[in-house]
């Protein structure tokens, strides 16, 4: 006679094991209830000086070259957003979801983390805390696994704001800087304004002052 967990597997087909199933049904629980111009004027053959950093970014889907900011320290706070008035239980029973909670807090901070995966990590962290505390207690291991359930799918629904913001502080942008050539002295610079300071007609050219470099020519 087939019990209720190899039932549920035929059923859903891909939950082939009590873990499986027990987290299929805690984390679908919530979400169930939870109805640079310049450059490219410039073109990819452009030769670019050092880039400007930018910190924090102000438009993370505008951020060139992004990478860890050197400066920052990364944090985190245990379960649920920090200063809530309304706390979060740190876990189910003796079972705790501190060092899940704390670990996803330092994930979302890490920049070029994708939040995708810092959620399913944190949802396999805390059913693994529930598995190895309460093996052999069908309820309570069942109750954690489902709470473990509802807590990633909490972030996964809603964490959108807290990932972007801990990206910001994490992140930094390098804009790269369009080198401007001088075919009159044959010679690079930064700016437009730094490039006609020293380029200009009385060197004797009048069809190459101060354009857009190409990468031959500021190698």
């Amino acid at each position: 006679m087939g019990n209720g967990f190899d039932d549920c597997a035929r059923r859903f087909g891909r939950a082939t094991t009590r873990r499986q199933v027990l987290g299929l049904f805690g984390r679908t629980a919530l979400v169930g209830s939870v109805g640079v111009g310049a450059m490219e004027m410039f073109g990819a053959r452009s030769a670019h000086a050092a880039c400007l950093t930018e910190y924090p970014p102000a438009n993370l889907t505008d951020c060139p070259n992004k990478r860890p900011h050197p400066g920052n320290v990364r944090t985190s706070n245990g379960c649920g957003p920090e200063g809530s008035a309304f706390p979060l239980p740190q876990g189910f029973g003796s079972a705790s979801f501190t060092t899940a909670c704390n670990g996803h807090d330092i994930c979302y901070e890490t920049c070029n983390s994708p939040k995708a995966g810092c959620d399913s990590t944190f949802g396999d962290q805390m059913v693994d805390t529930c598995v190895a505390t309460y093996n052999g207690s069908f309820l309570r291991e069942t109750a954690c696994i489902a709470l473990a359930g509802l807590y990633e799918a909490g972030v996964s629904a809603g964490g959108g704001s807290a990932y972007d913001a801990a990206q910001k502080k994490d992140c930094e942008c390098c804009r790269p800087v369009p080198m401007v050539y001088c075919g009159c002295n044959h010679k690079c610079y930064t700016s437009a304004s730094l490039c006609t300071t020293e380029c200009h007609g009385t060197l004797g050219c009048f069809s190459q002052i101060c354009g857009p470099a190409t990468a031959q020519q500021c190698p």
